[in-house]
């Protein structure tokens, strides 16, 4: 077999790409490994070539609105993980717009950042310190900006259990609970 050659393409260029061995039309094939191009005469042509397709496509552009960074316009652009808002400057501008947090908790431990929640490789949620790389400070439960007034904690936690919602103190030391409420 050929050695395979490495391209990166975006998906109109994939279109209407012929074989250089048997000048039959290149066609896309899934793999385990990911996407790789090969010849449509196939098994008489062994021809392959490694893509990588990037699936980003701009729907509109943001004339209005100006990158923070580079001072080009923001384009709304769709990709494999769904709608956001870039830098219309992409590669040279990696700019992503975030909507800030509405209900930010500012970090207990670190004070710089605040805590955000991911999902584990099981899609279980956590909340983390933005500031991660100098602060390692993570919580398994919601954070509500309120104090404990028993350690003077500047956040508690919302749990569940068979009898509704309440609030507790993260500390091991204090595990204070009151009583929630949605105010």
């Amino acid at each position: 077999m050929e050695e395979v050659a490495q391209l990166d393409l975006n998906e109109e260029q994939l279109q209407n790409k012929i074989c250089p061995k048997c000048g039959a039309p290149l066609i896309v094939r899934s793999t385990k490994n990911g996407h790789i191009l090969g010849c449509s005469n196939y098994p008489i042509c062994d021809y392959l070539e490694n893509i990588k397709v990037h699936g980003v496509k701009v729907l509109k552009i943001l004339e209005e609105a100006k990158c923070p960074i580079c001072g080009e316009s923001l384009a709304v652009k769709k990709s494999k993980y769904g709608l956001f808002i870039g830098c219309q400057d992409y590669p040279n501008c990696k700019y992503i717009y975030t909507e800030p947090e509405k209900n930010s908790v500012v970090c207990p431990s670190c004070q710089n950042g605040v805590l955000r929640q991911h999902a584990n490789k099981y899609g279980k949620a956590f909340y983390s310190c933005s500031n991660f790389k100098n602060c390692k400070y993570t919580l398994n439960y919601k954070p509500i900006a309120h104090e404990c007034s028993k350690c003077k904690s500047s956040i508690l936690v919302v749990r569940v259990n068979k009898l509704g919602k309440y609030l507790q103190c993260p500390n091991k030391d204090c595990r204070a609970k009151y009583p929630y409420s949605e105010n």
